[in-house]
């Protein structure tokens, strides 16, 4: 298990993930709900994910979000 800051960068862990996968981002955009432009600004770390586009995502490439409180770390 990773954990990250509040300021962590989304975008390359969504990339690497992706291609990982060996999908595409249109296939990650069917797979996900989540538009292709989307995903593009977050892989381009031009927009930050919500929670639950980032649960998405993660859904979508096998892997899942689990958010611990920084009050037990």
């Amino acid at each position: 298990m990773e954990l990250y800051d509040r300021q962590y960068k989304w975008s390359d862990t969504v990339r690497q993930l992706r291609k990982d996968t060996g999908i595409t981002i249109t296939e990650l955009e069917r797979r996900s709900g989540i538009s292709r432009c989307h995903l593009s600004y977050i892989e381009n770390n031009k927009r930050e994910p919500t929670v639950r586009t980032m649960e998405l995502i993660l859904r979508s490439l096998g892997h899942n979000l689990e958010i611990i409180s920084s009050e037990y770390l």
